[in-house]
């Protein structure tokens, strides 16, 4: 609900409630997947698989916009703003991956092959957009093993991140008088080449890590904000930049300081550059050196009782318009299990002293504005779940090299 009012220099209101509008989104999903997979072990620690994967995201959105009539008392659909999409984004994928050994070293090495075919109809512009590419993702890693477990370990992985479907729809949302949000149907997907060099020293129950870092991103996707002088209002939108890459290293500490009480630390620190057009099509390079770190804490307790306390700051960077500030958040989470954990009941409480913020700066031709995004806070969660079959789940690499955490007590505080 916006309700805007009209002050004085002081910010005293003169004019109270002289406009108020609404808006709303219906987006009913649809999300398939048919997967197979098979593994041949052809002798101890070396085996091949392989796999084949469909995947259909179907969405039907409907952006509702409404503004309130005082006279009638009553609110009325805005044609010029609300507006409907259809999105559909297929893809069909198959994998090969070899694991084997060579004197002390181990290896593995991958391949992936993507067919992405993407649809988008703007029905109420009646347009529509089509992406269809066949992308490759190749991945290696060599481990070297050491006494007392000591381990060494490099990898090579080629990673995809696609747009959102709401980064996509060209139809101008209005978030406030001066503010309008725009998608980008032709954005494209951004491709990562990451390159890691990583040492794991486990003692005891415990283990410490240090992994150092080079990734090289193209076609990386970036607000970005257009100043419309005519209309006096702000385009916010996405685009393709050029290109980013960063350089740094990673600490993480895994502590079990006693049976009840588990640490999980994190730290970084790396430089990033970003390159591409600004609003007047000139080419910009902006670098930073920035860090990020993260802490978490597990207690379990008696007759099946673990609470969790996770804290991450992420340090400030830069856009290719500005700059974007740091922020802190804090989640906790408290679960109980019952009838030998197969009935668990979970609080889950997110951003507790509501610092989660998303606050940048941009300037460009005739323009210069501060940002600050701020999220409902704190978010309380109550889960109550039970399971059929109860098992276990695992940390495991998928085909394209990423790390694939499965749900557990210590992901659904995330």
């Amino acid at each position: 609900d916006l309700i805007e009012n009209i002050t004085n220099s002081s910010w005293q209101i003169i004019t109270p409630a002289s406009d108020r509008s609404r808006s709303r989104e219906e987006t009913p999903e649809k999300n398939i997947r048919a997967q197979v997979d098979y593994v041949y072990p052809i002798k101890e620690n070396t085996k091949f698989e392989a796999g084949l994967q469909s995947r259909w995201d179907i969405d039907n959105s409907d952006y509702i916009y409404e503004d309130y009539d005082p006279d009638q008392n009553n609110w009325v659909n805005n044609p010029n703003i609300s507006n409907k999409l259809e999105y559909v984004d297929a893809i069909q994928s198959v994998y090969g991956i070899y694991t084997g050994t060579f004197k002390n070293f181990g290896y593995q090495v991958g391949l992936r092959t993507e067919y992405d075919n993407r649809y988008i109809n703007q029905v109420t512009l009646n347009e529509d957009y089509r992406y269809e590419k066949l992308h490759f993702f190749p991945s290696f890693y060599i481990t070297k093993q050491f006494p007392k477990q000591m381990q060494l370990q490099l990898s090579y992985s080629r990673r995809i991140r696609r747009p959102h479907e709401r980064d996509l729809n060209p139809f101008k949302e209005v978030m406030d008088n001066q503010n309008i949000r725009a998608g980008n149907p032709y954005l494209v997907p951004e491709f990562s080449n990451s390159y890691e060099l990583n040492f794991q020293l486990p003692f005891k129950k415990n283990f410490i890590s240090l992994e150092t870092f080079y990734r090289q991103t193209a076609n990386t996707i970036s607000w970005f904000i257009i100043y419309d002088s005519v209309s006096n209002v702000f385009i916010n939108t996405s685009r393709n930049a050029d290109k980013e890459s960063s350089a740094g290293a990673e600490l993480m500490a895994n502590i079990n300081i006693a049976k009840w009480w588990q640490v999980n630390l994190t730290g970084n620190i790396f430089r990033y550059t970003l390159s591409g057009e600004n609003d007047d099509g000139d080419f910009v390079e902006r670098t930073t050196t920035s860090w990020g770190s993260n802490g978490n804490m597990i207690f379990r307790l008696k007759w099946d009782t673990r609470i969790q306390i996770m804290g991450m700051y992420r340090g400030p960077s830069v856009t290719l318009q500005g700059e974007r500030d740091g922020f802190f958040f804090t989640n906790f989470a408290i679960r109980k299990d019952l009838f030998n954990k197969k009935l668990s009941l979970t609080l889950n409480i997110r951003d507790v002293f509501g610092t989660a913020k998303n606050s940048f700066t941009s300037k460009g031709t005739g323009f210069y504005t501060f940002n600050e995004f701020r999220r409902e806070a704190p978010v309380v969660m109550l889960t109550i779940s039970y399971r059929i079959n109860n098992y276990n789940m695992q940390q495991r690499r998928n085909s394209n090299g990423e790390e694939i955490r499965e749900m557990d007590f210590e992901d659904e505080m995330q």
